[in-house]
């Protein structure tokens, strides 16, 4: 595990709450999900291994990637996937990419206690409002003042190889060099109402809503009526 600092602070506590988060709804459904160390391009292995002992299914492994970004309203938010993580799924049909916005809000102390309960302290809200009209949420800093909000909903979808492929292949994906070298494709969701809703192309004012089956785990390690469509590379409405 790298050093814990000031400078990634909030990269470090986001990722790891998210993947246990993911972790732990894998677990609900009744499959066991592993932390792998060392970083191997994936974070999360999933087996079956209590429905392969106790109920004669067939055993799978399922290796998922997860890609995290704090969202504070509507509008877009952009995913990075290393090459070599984004080849890695493309090149294997039991890899997957997680891509989870944690959409942030800032809500006040409650009053419920106070003898003046109608006054509620506006302190926080001020300040926050401060740096969103100072344009202070449109830039990267924006990460580095989660402590300011408490209280957070989660979204996410899943991508099989294939889609991931599909996507490519559509301009749906950017890939792009930074100065350090690093390569790196982009993928752009669009939000709404605490909700991901649509993937945006690389160029153009469009985009393309999302099938459901994507937006819930379930689908991902479970039969469904359209799997084989899923699995084919389908992940919007046709």
């Amino acid at each position: 595990m790298a050093n814990v600092d000031l400078v990634n602070k909030q990269k470090f506590y986001l990722g790891t709450g998210v993947e246990l988060y993911i972790q732990s709804q894998i677990y609900m459904l009744g499959y066991e999900a592993y932390k792998l160390s060392p970083d191997f391009g994936i974070d999360l292995h999933v087996t079956n291994k209590f429905e392969h002992d106790y109920n004669n299914k067939d055993f799978f492994n399922k290796f998922l990637q997860i890609k995290s970004t704090p969202v504070f309203g509507n509008g877009k938010c952009d995913f990075y996937i290393d090459e070599k993580d984004f080849e890695l799924i493309t090149f294997n049909v039991d890899h997957y990419l997680l891509l989870v916005v944690c959409f942030f809000e800032s809500t006040t102390d409650p009053v419920s206690l106070s003898p003046t309960y109608l006054q509620t302290d506006d302190m926080l809200a001020a300040m926050i409002d401060s740096y969103t009209k100072n344009g202070f949420y449109n830039s990267r800093e924006k990460k580095k003042m989660l402590d300011l909000y408490n209280s957070n909903n989660i979204d996410y979808i899943w991508i099989n190889s294939n889609q991931l492929k599909l996507l490519k292949n559509r301009d749906f994906v950017k890939k792009t060099t930074f100065p350090d070298k690093s390569v790196k494709y982009v993928i752009n969701l669009e939000v709404k109402d605490k909700l991901i809703q649509r993937i945006s192309p690389i160029k153009g004012d469009w985009s393309e809503s999302i099938i459901s089956e994507v937006k819930n785990l379930f689908y991902l390690f479970n039969d469904f009526r359209y799997k084989d469509r899923v699995e084919g590379g389908t992940i919007f409405y046709e």
